[in-house]
This record gives C-alpha cells, structure tokens and sequence, in this order.
C-alpha cells in the first residue's frame, strides 16, 4: 500500500475577466440622490395602489387623504431627487445617473396617472 503523500500546496485564486466582476471606480459612485430617487419612486408604486384600493373601499376619508399625502411626497421626491442625482452624474462626473432617470421616469408616470385618475374621478361625479 503506497504511503499517503502531502497534500499539495494551495494556490492563489486566479481571476478570470470576463467572469469576475469590475469594481467601480471611485469618481463612479452613485449619488445619495440617486438611491433616494430610485427608492421614492419604486415605493410610490405601491402607495399608488393603497391609495386607489383606500378610496374604493373606505372612500374619501382621512386614511385616504393621508396615503394620497404620503404618494404625492414620494413622488414629488422622486422627481427633485432624480434630477439632482442626475445633475450629480453629468455635472459632477458621479454615477447612478441611471437610477436617477429611473426615478424621474417613474415620477412623471405617476403624474400623469394622477391626471387619469382625476379626470376619471370627475367623469364619473357628473354622471
């Protein structure tokens, strides 16, 4: 029977490019801005729909003025913190400008539903 033999030694770990990922660089870091945008406008999304299922159910009342408070402030947020994070990212030469445009666009689609949804809501009291 052959005598058990040393293991071998370990090696360093070899990186390979195309599958490790690239670390950012320094000047690249995403703006507080844009975090906060991106974070604004994705949570408006469900506010939106609390807000909608809040007046369909329980009707015009103070929960519901309190959820349409809190949906306009988000994306009201969403929209100031878009563009400063954008000016951050062209100006200033930081990144995130992508969260940043995230934010923006979903701020302006959610004014833009708010106008559908008040021209539905007035459509529909005259009738």
């Amino acid at each position: 029977m052959p005598e058990p033999t040393e293991p071998a030694p370990l090696r360093e770990p070899v990186a390979l490019d195309y599958l490790s990922p690239t670390p950012p660089a320094p000047g690249l870091q995403p703006s507080r801005a844009s975090y906060l945008a991106l974070v604004l406008g994705v949570l408006s999304i469900p506010l939106l729909l609390l807000l909608l299922g809040t007046v369909a159910f329980v009707g015009a009342e103070p929960p519901a003025t309190v959820m349409g408070v809190l949906w306009i402030s988000c994306v009201m947020g969403a929209l100031a913190a878009g563009m400063l994070g954008v000016f951050d990212a062209r100006r200033r030469g930081r990144g995130g400008g992508g969260m940043s445009w995230v934010g923006v666009l979903i701020g302006v689609v959610m004014i833009g539903l708010m106008f559908v949804v008040l021209a539905l809501a007035i459509f529909a009291w005259n009738k």
